[in-house]
This record gives structure tokens, C-alpha cells and sequence, in this order.
């Protein structure tokens, strides 16, 4: 309440003065010195139109939304990546039937042109794991960002028990080579499986 009286009070004070209590807008300008100097990617190459990456995520929705309603215990023990059509499952199942009831999931969705199941069974990673395993795929992203050679905004990475996996499209062998490269060096990869279509960019 005294904040409130004091706010009023000068309210009142200004009035009073005929001070103007009209809103003000102040600009001011950077130094060009203050301003980072960011190569962004060129936009020629990105293969992937944004109409297709809106596709990719409905596509996903499908695929997650299935796992979860009817397989939650594969769900649990997976990850999903759509990317330009072609889809991959990832991570841990219980016993080798939930393969093939993954599979099935992926060719009940319409629009996919790809479907790799890559799974082996075992434990489902823990809550310290799949931290590991995000920084992982955010560490590649940004050194792709970085790497005049790699297209970055062509690939998308997953990672599941520092297994990392690599769905794009390079357009020469030698962007392939450092895109595995690069990935390969990252810490706490133990191995890199990748699905990507070499000299078939914007195909």
C-alpha cells in the first residue's frame, strides 16, 4: 500500500508541474565492433524445402503417437527421426518380436520413402544417458554449423547410448567423408550409423 501512495503522489506532482507523462522512444546503435560476424549457410544448398520439414514432423507425430498409444514399453526404449521422408527408430527393445512390431508401425505410415529400424535389445538408457546423448547431437550440429564443408541444415542427428545417427544428403563423397568425420570425433561417440544419400542433394 505505501508503494501505491508514494506512485501516487507523484503522479499528482507532475500533473501539478504540467509535466507530460506521454511515453518516450530512445534509440541507440551498436557498434559494428559489438556485433558478431556469423557466416550463416548459404541458402542455395539447403536440399530440404520447409514444406517438407513441416511434413517430417507430422510424419513423426505418427510415428510416436502410435509407439506410445499401443507399444508404450518400445516407446520408452526408442527415439523417432523423420527427416525429408526417410524415418528411423532407434535405441533398446526388450525382445527381438518388438523389431518386427516396429516395422510394422513405420509401414502403416503413409508418406515415409525410408524406414530403418536400427535397434538391439537391451536396457532402456537412463535420465544420465540421454542428457549424454543430446549434447552429443547438439555438439555435431554445431561443428557441422562450423565446417564450411558440411551443409548442416541437410542432416539431422539423433543419438541413443552414444550410438549417433545421421539421416541427410551430401553432395559430393568428400562432404560424406568429414559429415562422418566430424561426428566421429565427438566425445562419448562410440559409433556413427549413418543414412545418407551421397550426390542426390535436392533430388
Amino acid at each position: 500500500m505505501r508503494n501505491n501512495k508514494v506512485t501516487s503522489l507523484l503522479i499528482g506532482a507532475a500533473f501539478a508541474a504540467g509535466l507530460s507523462l506521454e511515453a518516450q522512444a530512445y534509440t541507440f546503435e551498436i557498434p559494428d565492433s559489438l556485433v558478431p560476424n556469423i557466416d550463416l549457410p548459404d541458402i542455395s544448398s539447403i536440399t530440404i524445402p520447409g514444406e517438407q520439414l513441416a511434413r517430417d514432423k507430422l510424419l513423426m507425430g505418427e510415428v510416436v503417437n502410435e509407439l506410445y498409444q499401443n507399444h508404450k514399453k518400445i516407446y520408452d526404449g526408442v527415439v523417432v527421426n523423420v527427416f525429408n521422408g526417410r524415418a528411423v527408430v532407434a535405441g533398446r527393445i526388450a525382445k527381438q518380436a518388438d523389431h518386427e512390431v516396429i516395422r510394422r508401425v513405420l509401414s502403416s505410415v503413409e508418406g515415409l520413402s525410408e524406414r530403418h529400424v536400427d535397434v538391439e535389445i537391451g536396457e532402456p538408457r537412463d535420465a544420465r544417458t540421454m542428457a549424454a546423448d543430446r549434447s552429443i547431437a547438439t555438439t555435431i550440429e554445431t561443428l557441422f554449423f562450423g565446417d564450411s564443408d558440411v551443409r548442416v541444415l541437410n542432416y539431422s542427428i539423433i543419438a541413443y547410448g552414444g550410438v549417433v545417427y545421421i539421416i541427410g544428403d551430401s553432395l559430393t563423397k568428400r562432404e560424406y567423408d568429414r559429415a562422418i568425420e566430424v561426428a566421429s570425433r565427438v566425445n562419448g561417440v562410440r559409433q556413427v550409423v549413418d543414412h545418407i544419400r551421397v550426390g542426390q542433394a535436392g533430388q
